[in-house]
């Protein structure tokens, strides 16, 4: 729930009120990209890592799986949120 709602809460307040957008004539595509970064899914690398020390690979792939499916309910959630509160 942090990494999904938490974090990306963070993010667009954060954007909101410093109004950084405004610095550079792309800013809020730029400010877009941080956003899509902060709210996708965790890192895909912890399966790999997992499986080459002989780590429960299973378990750790259900996570990321699970991250991703995830995100892809969210991830359109809060850009539709970015769009409202950074037109």
């Amino acid at each position: 729930a942090l990494r999904l709602v938490g974090l990306p809460l963070l993010t667009v307040l954060l954007l909101a009120l410093t109004g950084v957008e405004r610095l550079h004539p792309a800013g809020h595509s730029i400010v877009l990209v941080v956003l899509m970064s902060a709210i996708s899914s965790a890192a895909s690398t912890i399966t790999q890592f997992a499986q080459l020390y002989d780590r429960q690979a299973a378990h750790a792939g259900v996570i990321n799986v699970l991250s991703v499916l995830l995100c892809i309910v969210t991830m359109p959630l809060w850009v539709m949120i970015y769009e409202l509160l950074i037109p």
